[in-house]
């Protein structure tokens, strides 16, 4: 008998789990976002409504308002897995056994099914056969999902839809007989090759039972008959090996769990027989052997079947369904048939599905087909009432997305949605929309202790609905089994880790509830110690100074394979623990708590290169910013930042930034706001993409609009973008103004993901000069006029700040200016009578708002005596309404060669303009004046005369002066 031995910890499941993460080849070039996803169906239009037109904050608050609904009414946020072949294989078989596969859209299905086949090489492929190719046989076994198998289970698929004509069969027999294992006959799991690991080389009892139910559907047996002898001497085989007990084993290679069980058990032992029954060939097995095992696993006080010898009733349900199958078909009479279909009816959940035990309440698709497949094979399909076919059949359908199946229902939901959910109810100020009394309990009962002497493991569950008894999901769905080479899935799976423990964690400090875990659950002291002790410290090693999904990996296994499993998203879900625990208990720096920093950090910068981390396994550009992030961040949580060639980074983000992608913008994001980076984000083209990349049948996003794969997430992202990022102000005004006009500005708020935001924001203008006023707001505009009144202190600049307010924090702000401009109209006279000089001048200043006098200024005459500088005196002033009044006189003395210039001195200019320059002559004889030459003609003293002035440093406008020559002279200038 091959046996796993079960206790309440499966230590070999620990040491399974490390030894199956293989070496793996750098890095160097980004294979396609969509080169390992197969799933591009585009949804039917009529069944994806668009939520209302208006901004992205009419948007995420109608995505919120959704969210929140489907809670309400359903209990759960919906999870959506990724779909699989074996999956929608499962479903159809379920949804024809119920005679309910015309309610579904059977179009669509196929188009998911025929979008992974490869009509060159006449096969199918999806992540689950790529995820087996993955795999290390040796230490890991990924069952049921082997290339072979997926490709079965599309054929099978098709047969159910009717529509086997959409393949080359005599390409898909040829595959399937490539498949062959050649000298022990049976089926791998993949075309042999002389080549393959020793574990690829195995033929299982699974892998040969579908190649011969589709080997039937597609050909005719009878063509084959020494395969069919050597087949059924294979099957026969793994009855007579000592170790059978009577049943089945699923293969000959007592190293290999290819069913993760203890063997034999009922499943293979199913495979075998119902592969035997198809040729009629059940006389060849041993009945007599085969009845002794099934009485050996049959409970005749329950009325039910263990699985296995060593299963406990930990997967009686599905012991149930076959052991009565196989009862049946070998004629066992030791066994109440009607009361094991009783037991397996009554066991039925109201919600249309079975549980894996009544001990162990695990539901996966997986156990409803089996237990319904038997069921209907029986012919006891019709024992069901309508109600509960309508309930099966929508249990089915929560499995349900993009036209295929997934593995687990929607109501399993992982620490990534409840974080995505808390986190983006939150920052929207909406925690009563939050159901936090029902949170706190899904969070805490995801909590996993398990105590090894002074060792203890502390860490959460990835997803809700684990139990601690066993966390084993039979269907090993890709999400939580994703360990090997990663050379075609870059995915990391694990049912538990560092990450899934701070989203945990995290959630919990946001609801409020951290507090309440710490005294009731669990010390939070002890995940310091818990994450202190994951750090791989072995030296000479790749990986070390990094962190290991979970302490306990350090009591199991090599130092080698321990190795192995160290990435860098393990290490920033750890160092991010230490941030939560370290805030809470207030217990300083997290560099100080007991981590080997150099350490951490020399294994960063052994994984940077080029500016980004070249991550040990296959990844794509938008997991090179996710990793690159990761590391910028925990050196900025250690104070290590400066040891991180910044420049390259931002370099890398530049070059390669895809604005199709909100993962890879949130990354570069978020590494640009903890590194200051100075990068120019295209937010029209973020804008654009909010809606794009949400899927409105699903309610929920995906990375970019090619992506047929949802990530919860990306809501949470978008939202701490929407309410974190700095905002942009766009503000249009006039570059000059005339005082005493009005200032109009206009402004116009965004981020990287809004354009309008919630009522809290206020748009203020502030300035000395102008005081503060606040933006009326109309659409997505923001606007206000602001008199510039004619004073001093407004010329020649006005300025202030357009600041943002949150409630009474200033969000962003942004320096204004504007150049101020007013008119001088002037007419000045010098009147000279006997070597007697009479000045006047009239001078208004024209503003917008309408002239004014020349209030606080000043005007003075300077005397030049024979080219020096004689004396000067000031005009007296009297004020008008709209002008002032300069004047006064001067009596010239001595002869000589007089210039007399009138300057005015404006006290807002605060410079000096000359108004008006006349020469007189002085002889030393008194002169009779010519009273000829008093007159002068109009033409003589009109002349035109450009200025271009410099006041207060300010160009001025070039402008004509009309002015009266020699004794009179008047103007108007424009002050800038």
């Amino acid at each position: 008998m091959k046996t796993i031995p079960k206790t309440v910890f499966i230590g070999a499941l620990f040491l399974i789990l490390l030894s199956s993460f293989l070496a793996h080849a750098q890095m160097t070039s980004f294979p396609s976002e969509n080169s390992m996803q197969f799933q591009n169906i585009q949804l039917d239009e009529e069944k994806t409504p668009e939520l209302s037109e208006g901004t992205n904050l009419d948007f995420l608050s109608q995505v919120l308002d959704a969210k929140k609904a489907e809670y309400d009414s359903l209990g759960y946020y919906e999870q959506y897995f990724e779909n699989s072949l074996k999956a929608t294989y499962y479903a159809l078989s379920v949804l024809d056994g119920l005679g309910k596969l015309s309610e579904v859209d059977q179009g669509a299905i196929l188009d998911y099914i025929m979008r992974h086949y490869n009509s060159t090489r006449g096969t199918f492929t999806d992540s689950y056969s790529l995820r087996y190719l993955d795999m290390n046989p040796s230490k890991t076994y990924f069952y049921l999902s082997s290339v072979l198998e997926i490709n079965c289970y599309a054929v099978l698929s098709l047969d159910i839809l009717n529509s086997l004509g959409q393949i080359d069969s005599q390409k898909m027999l040829d595959f399937i007989w490539e498949c062959h294992q050649p000298s022990t006959s049976g089926f791998i799991g993949r075309p042999y090759s002389a080549d393959l690991a020793s574990g690829f080389k195995v033929a299982t009892i699974d892998n040969t039972y579908f190649a011969i139910k589709v080997i039937d559907l597609l050909d005719d047996w009878e063509l084959y008959t020494p395969e069919k002898t050597a087949i059924t001497n294979y099957i026969g085989s793994l009855q007579a090996d000592p170790n059978s007990d009577g049943g089945f084993l699923c293969d000959l290679d007592y190293n290999l769990f290819t069913l993760y069980s203890t063997e034999p058990n009922l499943l293979s032992s199913y495979f075998a027989v119902k592969s035997l029954e198809l040729w009629n060939a059940l006389d060849t097995m041993s009945m007599t052997n085969f009845h002794t095992f099934l009485a050996s696993l049959y409970d005749s006080n329950s009325y039910s079947f263990d699985f296995d010898v060593y299963d406990d009733g930990d997967t009686n349900i599905i012991g149930s369904a076959l052991g009565l199958e196989l009862s049946d078909i070998t004629g066992y009479l030791g066994i109440n048939y009607n009361e094991i279909l009783n037991f397996l009816m009554n066991n039925l959940n109201a919600e249309g599905y079975w549980h894996r035990s009544t001990i162990l309440q695990y539901y996966e698709l997986i156990d409803t087909f089996q237990v319904l497949r038997s069921i209907s094979d029986l012919g006891e399909a019709s024992l069901l009432t309508a109600e509960q076919q309508d309930a099966i059949k929508d249990y089915v359908m929560r499995c349900y997305s993009w036209g295929g199946f997934s593995l687990l229902s929607a109501d399993y939901m992982q620490q990534e949605l409840i974080w995505s959910m808390v986190n983006s109810f939150c920052l929207f100020d909406r925690e009563e929309d939050l159901p936090r009394s029902e949170l706190y309990p899904i969070l805490r009962d995801s909590f996993l202790k398990q105590e090894f002497g002074s060792w203890d493991q502390l860490s959460f569950f990835k997803n809700t609905h684990m139990q601690p008894v066993t966390y084993l999901f039979r269907s090993e769905p890709i999400e939580y089994y994703n360990q090997g080479s990663h050379a075609h899935i870059e995915e990391l799976g694990c049912l538990n880790d560092q990450f899934s423990s701070y989203l945990a964690l995290d959630s919990l400090k946001r609801i409020y509830k951290l507090d309440d875990f710490h005294s009731e659950v669990a010390n939070l002291n002890k995940f310091v110690t818990e994450v202190v002790k994951a750090q791989f410290l072995e030296e000479g090693y790749s990986n070390r100074g990094g962190f290991l999904p979970s302490s306990v990996y350090q009591l199991f296994g090599t130092d080698n394979q321990r190795n192995e499993i160290v990435y860098l998203k393990h290490s920033y879900g750890a160092i991010k623990i230490l941030e939560i625990v370290s805030e809470f208990l207030n217990l300083g720096e997290i560099k100080d708590l007991g981590i080997d920093v150099s350490a951490l950090c020399a294994y960063i910068n052994s994984l940077l290169n080029n500016g980004h981390i070249e991550a040990p396994y296959v990844q794509t550009l938008s997991t090179a910013f996710e990793n690159t992030f990761y590391a910028v961040e925990i050196a900025s949580l250690l104070d290590q930042l400066s040891a991180i060639n910044l420049n390259a980074i931002e370099n890398f983000i530049i070059q390669n930034l895809d604005y199709g992608n909100i993962k890879q913008i949130y990354y570069a994001w978020k590494i640009s706001q903890i590194a200051g980076l100075n990068i120019n984000f295209d937010v029209y083209s973020v804008h654009d993409l909010i809606e794009e990349v949400y899927v409105s049948e699903l309610q929920e996003f995906r990375a970019h609009d090619s992506l047929n794969k949802t990530d919860p997430l990306i809501l949470g992202w978008i939202c701490e973008m929407a309410q974190t990022d700095k905002i942009r102000i766009e503000s249009t005004y006039a570059n000059a103004v005339p005082l005493g006009a009005n200032w109009d500005l206009d402004v116009s708020l965004c981020n990287i993901i809004l354009e309008d935001f919630l009522g809290s924001t206020v748009v203020k203008f502030e300035s000395d000069q102008l005081g503060q006023t606040t933006f009326s707001k109309e659409g997505l505009l923001y606007s206000t006029s602001l008199y510039v009144s004619p004073e001093a202190s407004n010329y020649p600049t006005i300025e202030g700040y357009i600041r943002i307010y949150d409630g009474l924090t200033v969000t962003s702000e942004e320096y204004v200016s504007s150049q101020t401009s007013y008119q001088l109209d002037y007419e000045t006279e010098i009147i000279e009578t006997d070597g007697y000089l009479y000045i006047t001048a009239f001078i208004s200043r024209i503003f917008f708002s309408g002239p004014q006098p020349l209030s606080n200024s000043k005007i003075t005459v300077e005397i030049y005596k024979d080219g020096s500088f004689f004396e000067d005196i000031e005009l007296e002033a009297t004020d008008y309404v709209d002008s002032t009044l300069f004047e006064g006189g001067y009596e010239l003395k001595n002869s000589g060669e007089y210039d007399v210039k009138v300057i005015l001195e404006d006290s807002f200019a605060g410079t000096s303009l000359t108004l008006q320059e006349q020469e007189y002559s002085l002889g030393s004889e008194e002169e009779s004046p010519n009273e000829d030459e008093d007159e002068i003609s109009e033409d003589e003293l009109q002349m035109g005369i450009s200025l271009s002035l410099m006041i207060g440093g300010v160009s001025c406008v070039p402008m004509i002066l009309l002015a009266k020559t020699k004794m009179n002279s008047r103007k108007r200038l424009r002050l800038e």
